[in-house]
């Protein structure tokens, strides 16, 4: 597991995006906003093939 911190909402979606645009998979759960922090998940594609 690894967490970014990034500047803003907007960038957090932008990566969780991107990801998905390039083989990654999107968090498949509701947005989590509590205030003073903002989550979103993503699986990296070269993680599932090393198993």
């Amino acid at each position: 597991m690894l967490a970014v911190s990034c500047d803003s909402r907007a960038a957090v979606d932008a990566m969780n995006e991107a990801a998905a645009k390039h083989g990654g998979t999107a968090d498949i759960n509701a947005r989590q906003d509590y205030g003073f922090m903002y989550n979103r998940s993503l699986a990296d594609p070269d993680d599932a093939k090393q198993g």
